[in-house]
């Protein structure tokens, strides 16, 4: 059986970037959806650490394979690796960080 993955992706932009990162995340939100990724969520901070230029994308994966195999696929697109690289341009610093489900029986509750 597959572990279902939760990606979560940290990105902090050089101040001043934003006005440039959404109409480049528009692109990549685009062409991401035609290629068969799942939803991205993104957030930002309230309060606590890192409230400025920073921002958060989180997606589900049902298995790392599938993640690692459509990655793999995207990065072949010409169009969807220079977005990639524009985004690169206005970002400080970007940080992965790929979680697995637990269940009670992995837990021994």
């Amino acid at each position: 059986m597959a572990v279902k993955i939760l990606r979560i992706e940290k990105m902090k932009f050089h101040a001043g970037s934003w006005e440039e990162v959404g109409p480049i995340l528009k692109k990549l939100k685009s062409m991401s959806r035609g290629a068969g990724f799942p939803r991205v969520k993104m957030y930002a901070v309230l309060s606590g650490d890192d409230v400025m230029h920073t921002l958060y994308m989180i997606s589900e994966w049902e298995s790392l394979a599938a993640m690692e195999t459509l990655e793999a696929k995207a990065s072949s697109k010409k169009g969807m690796m220079e977005a990639v690289e524009k985004l690169a341009d206005v970002v400080d610093s970007d940080e992965v960080l790929l979680l697995k489900g637990l269940s009670d029986k992995d837990l021994g509750i």
